[in-house]
């Protein structure tokens, strides 16, 4: 299926309250795919640049998943990358089952800037000999390797954890906020500063914790289109980083400095510890919109009904006139009423959710 670019008009409206403090705000985003997947799913290298070109980003970017080897689609990868003039930025795709030291050094020596190892869709673990070959090359050129860490997949921590202490010149990059291991994984990272962790993820509150638990110089920002969009994705994690208070210089180091300084090949910055949750609001009325919310996304992936569940939605949007989460409520119900936008035509559900679980951050410019 080819997918339609988010409509910016219905989305800027939600992100240009989270901007307006942040004049010149350099975007980078960490996780975006082009080429034709073997599910069908197809992002051209022109649907992704006028999709960036909307917050303004640049990106990393690696082939969609295809069978019988990564050959064709990371050499197409490495020549959109050269033909965007550092717009995009390739990284090679690799299956450990299928030589990837052959194919690793290849794209290498074309140009790749990094790895991409998508478990679920190779079918392997990270014990795979074929991995550590794949931290090998990383290791020798001073590469990140971005894997998936969302859904489909067994815990992988223990193993990330090894490979970063056996590769320490590969930065690893655990994406989709590393749902796989997000409940422990934060408090095993003392010693292990070459990993990072992208926000291409929809789940406020998976969010919520990252930025809570992790510090913020190990968080880079991702979109993961076309299954994701970039300025959706940029309003989920800002709210989110504002939520548990991340400041001006910790925000735009997630937002793309971070990893423009690792794709240079400059160290890392240390920008404080995590700020723990403390600060985060709850009201037990929108926790009850938060988890209707929660059961329309999960019906609307399953290719259910969503009328019942988002009459409970409703009902839960209507608190009386001079109850302190009004406003709150009647943005939710602005968000729920965009039209069918974005991947899968649920950025207004996304939006929704996550302005009930960051109650505290702006919805409107001030004035």
């Amino acid at each position: 299926m080819s997918i339609a670019p988010a409509s910016t008009p219905g989305l800027e409206r939600w992100l240009a309250p989270l901007v307006e403090d942040l004049p010149d705000l350099a975007v980078v985003d960490a996780h975006t795919h082009i080429g034709t997947d073997s599910d069908g799913t197809v992002c051209e290298p022109e649907y992704l640049t006028a999709s960036l070109d909307l917050l303004g980003a640049r990106a990393v970017t690696f082939p969609l998943h295809v069978e019988g080897g990564y050959r064709r689609a990371n050499d197409a990868v490495l020549a959109a990358g050269a033909a965007s003039s550092e717009h995009l930025v390739p990284f090679c795709r690799l299956d450990p089952n299928a030589d990837p030291l052959s194919e690793g050094r290849h794209a290498i020596a074309a140009g790749a800037r990094g790895i991409k190892l998508h478990p679920r869709a190779e079918g392997f673990t990270l014990a795979h000999p074929g991995v550590a070959d794949a931290f090998s090359l990383a290791n020798e050129h001073r590469l990140p390797v971005l894997i998936h860490a969302g859904l489909g997949i067994d815990s992988l921590g223990a193993d990330v954890l090894r490979l970063a202490d056996d590769h320490p010149h590969a930065t690893v990059i655990l994406a989709h906020a590393a749902i796989t291991d997000l409940a422990w994984i934060a408090d095993a990272l003392d010693g292990h500063r070459n990993i990072l962790f992208d926000t291409a993820w929809w789940n406020p509150v998976d969010l919520l914790a990252l930025f809570a638990h992790v510090p913020s110089g190990r968080i880079i920002f991702g979109s993961d289109t076309p299954y994701g969009d970039p300025t959706l994705n940029a309003v989920i994690t800002l709210r989110c980083a504002l939520a548990v208070g991340l400041n001006e210089d910790q925000i735009r180091a997630v937002m793309g400095g971070q990893l423009e300084r690792l794709l240079d090949g400059g160290c890392l910055l240390d920008l404080g510890p995590a700020p723990g949750s403390a600060g985060l609001e709850r009201d037990v009325l929108l926790d009850r919109v938060t988890t209707y919310i929660a059961v329309v996304w999960g019906s609307a992936l399953a290719g259910g009904s969503l009328e019942d569940p988002l009459a409970l939605v409703r009902m839960a949007l209507a608190v009386g006139r001079r109850h302190a989460s009004r406003e709150i409520c009647d943005a939710i119900g602005e968000a729920l009423a965009l039209p069918p936008i974005g991947p899968q035509g649920l950025a207004g559900l996304a939006i929704a959710a996550t302005i009930a679980a960051t109650p505290k951050v702006p919805i409107d410019l001030p004035g």
